[in-house]
């Protein structure tokens, strides 16, 4: 009986300890970061205007891949993000309203590079993506594609006269202007689209 209850004692101990040892994500799952030689760390607060949203999980994407994923701790998301060498660019996702979205994908993976910290960290505004508007959707019919592509260069041209929502949605990397490079964001959307099916 004591030999029993020892074993069972043990057994339930050690799932414990086996279950604290897991990482407990719940929407993605991060690659083994011992994978990859090199890392990089983030420091991310999210917004929505002025108001710092901290119930959701972000992840780090390099090529489609999970590299790292966090919960917020005071408010701030710290991302350890494995990879080798540099120049990949790095997607930042996050789950709102029950969608797995991009928030970002400006940022390039560099070795030993931090981004953000505690005090200062990597402010990315969520008020878009929650009001409903779908970054690189230019034309506005909910998708996007090709025809947001013939929408910049329309904005480019001049050949239509754009109303302040669809010259603000031209400009997809948010850099002030509408140029190749917008049309560079849109084509790595639909590419980041395509790879999740």
């Amino acid at each position: 009986m004591k030999r029993t209850r020892f074993f069972l004692q043990s057994a339930v101990i050690l799932l414990v300890f086996m279950t604290m040892a897991l990482p407990t994500w719940g929407i993605f799952n991060p690659v083994d970061p011992y994978l990859y030689p090199n890392n990089m760390t983030m420091v991310i607060q999210l917004k929505n205007g002025e108001q710092i949203v901290d119930t959701c999980e972000v992840a780090a994407f390099i090529g489609g891949e999970c590299r790292a994923a966090e919960r917020a701790e005071r408010g701030l998301y710290f991302l350890l993000i494995p990879g080798d060498g540099g120049g990949q660019t790095v997607e930042i996702r996050t789950c709102l309203n029950d969608k797995i979205v991009t928030i970002d994908n400006s940022i390039v993976f560099e070795s030993d590079m931090n981004i953000g910290w505690p005090k200062s960290p990597y402010v990315i505004d969520i008020s878009e993506v929650l009001s409903g508007k779908i970054k690189g959707d230019v034309n506005g019919d909910g998708a996007v594609d090709v025809a947001d592509i013939a929408s910049i260069i329309d904005v480019m041209a001049g050949a239509t006269v754009p109303g302040a929502s669809v010259s603000g949605a031209a400009d997809v990397n948010g850099d002030g202007t509408v140029d190749v490079a917008d049309i560079a964001s849109v084509i790595d959307i639909m590419s980041a689209s395509a790879r999740r099916f």
